[in-house]
């Protein structure tokens, strides 16, 4: 699922440690960022000038639940 472009992000990183399995970010090259990681977090915290980051990335999750902890800050799939 894509992140919605006016989400905050502190919230949104805030609300995954409220999540039971691993939350990745992955990139449009194919990187994923372990959201749950502080040495991700950062790079991914600093990477928020580039608004293209965001809108071609990708959030994943592990479990399939931890979608609705976050479902304010992700737009729906089509």
């Amino acid at each position: 699922m894509k992140l919605k472009g006016n989400s905050s992000m502190s919230d949104f990183l805030e609300r995954i440690a409220e999540c039971a399995h691993d939350v990745y970010f992955e990139t449009k090259e194919g990187d994923r960022l372990n959201l749950k990681s502080t040495l991700s977090k950062f790079i991914f915290t600093t990477s928020l000038e580039n608004a293209d980051y965001f809108t071609d990335g990708k959030v994943i999750c592990e479990d399939v639940n931890d979608y609705s902890i976050l479902s304010d800050y992700l737009e729906k799939d089509t």
